[in-house]
């Protein structure tokens, strides 16, 4: 008997899934999350922090000129790899994390895909449902497209921006045993064994150090957009007239979810929307880090945030008015240099792929289907397809709503308007310090609610 249209996509479809070429997303979403958290925890906190401590470069202090200061007289600085956020408590708890989080978004992704085809909501083109799970195999088993970007965004990408840095900012002045070119700012752990008064550290050492923290940097960035990449994917594999799956897109009328079935998606997208408040944090603290490195008026970055912030909005806030009264409580912008350019950027990215995901792929995928079931259920002789009357499951197709959260108050407008203020903290850090309060505790609420607490 010769195979259905139908049968034999799925067979090719189950083939493409078994080349090994193929089979990097299936083989990372059988991967517990926790122990990829333990995994990341390992290389980004364990390693770093312990070599930190092993190699002496923790606790840093550099005192006098050009280390703390361009011209003398002026006092010491911490410069050491644990007081430096952007580092220790990235690639210890904040990468950590937001990639959890995004590999549980992954996971969910697929379950809901799943569940499009365990409830009837696939249908061929004579209305009845498909069982082969026709989305998730397209989906693990990518396309060339996809397999092109997520060489040269997920791996070169990431390279390019890490191992260029380590070169000309690390490894090239710690041969050299001077830098004549670098600003204060420039003195910080990765430069130890050139600063004088620091604890003596080898310079093959430190620079090995620094070239591990450096392809740590470059991990995260490429496994950020390796989550993202596949997330945007979605769009090319939910069923529709365009994608690689060319089925009908129907809601779940036997649910009394308004959203018909696409409550499903809710998770994993929480979950990346929570992902993207941790790179937040990430993309802040390297502001606050910055800033704090050219200051040079603090002895740590501890009481640069306590002296800068707390205390000067203590002092200075209720005297100030006008113009002036905005400066203490926003911090006025300065000049960004290119870390804090690329954080920026990093932000906006992020903030797009969060949208893209969530009201053009999910959205867009939740419309159709209402569509069609609006189309179907408005021609003559259509019958159920979900065991309850025709009028029914019309009136329920009619009154479905299309916007994917849950969250009534997180319409498409809030989310701009949260992440426009995000992208204005990176210059204006001291909304970013309230916006980082928030943050925290927003994370610390959800996740006490997903372990069940």
């Amino acid at each position: 008997m010769p195979l259905s249209k139908s049968q034999t996509e799925g067979t090719e479809l189950a083939e493409s899934r078994s080349s090994q070429k193929r089979a990097l997303l299936a083989r990372l979403l059988s991967w517990p999350s926790s122990n990829l958290f333990l995994v990341c925890f390992l290389l980004g906190g364990v390693l770093l922090c312990g070599g930190s401590f092993l190699l002496h470069i923790h606790d840093v202090i550099a005192s006098g000129p050009p280390y703390s200061c361009s011209v003398g007289p002026c006092g010491s600085r911490q410069v050491g790899y644990l007081w430096a956020p952007n580092w220790s408590l990235t690639y210890a708890i904040l990468g950590p994390l937001a990639l959890y989080l995004m590999h549980r978004a992954l996971k969910g992704a697929r379950n809901a895909l799943d569940y499009l085809f365990e409830t009837e909501m696939v249908r061929d083109e004579d209305m009845k449902p498909v069982r082969e799970h026709l989305c998730r195999q397209a989906w693990e088993a990518g396309s060339r497209t996809r397999r092109f970007f997520l060489i040269v965004c997920a791996g070169l990408v990431p390279a390019l921006l890490a191992y260029p840095e380590w070169c000309s900012h690390n490894l090239m002045r710690l041969m050299a045993g001077v830098c004549k070119q670098c600003e204060p700012s420039d003195y910080d752990w990765g430069l130890t064994a050139i600063i004088k008064g620091a604890p003596e550290v080898p310079k093959w050492q430190n620079a090995a150090f620094d070239f591990w923290a450096f392809t740590c940097e470059g991990l995260l960035i490429g496994a950020a957009i390796l989550c993202f990449l596949y997330l945007l994917d979605l769009d090319q594999v939910l069923p529709g007239p365009e994608g690689r799956v060319n089925k009908k897109l129907m809601p779940n009328l036997r649910s009394s979810d308004p959203r018909r079935g696409f409550q499903r998606f809710d998770e994993p997208l929480q979950l990346m929307l929570n992902a993207c408040l941790t790179f937040f944090l990430i993309c802040y603290s390297i502001r606050v880090n910055r800033i704090y490195m050219r200051d040079g008026g603090y002895a740590s970055i501890v009481d640069f945030i306590q002296g800068d912030i707390v205390l000067l909005l203590k002092n200075k806030a209720l005297e100030s008015k006008g113009s002036s009264l905005l400066s203490v409580l926003f911090g006025t912008p300065s000049d960004p240099q290119y870390q804090e350019f690329f954080s920026g950027v990093a932000l906006i990215l992020i903030s797009l792929f969060s949208l893209g995901v969530i009201s053009l792929t999910v959205g867009n995928a939740a419309r159709l289907a209402k569509a069609n079931a609006i189309e179907y259920y408005e021609r003559e002789g259509s019958q159920s397809l979900f065991g309850l009357a025709v009028e029914e499951e019309k009136k329920r197709a009619t009154e479905m709503t299309t916007w994917p959260l849950e969250w009534r108050y997180f319409q498409l407008n809030a989310l701009l308007a949260i992440m426009g203020l995000a992208l204005v903290s990176l210059w204006y850090y001291r909304v970013g310090f309230y916006l980082f309060l928030v943050v925290v505790v927003t994370l610390l609420t959800r996740f006490k609610k997903a372990v069940g607490g």
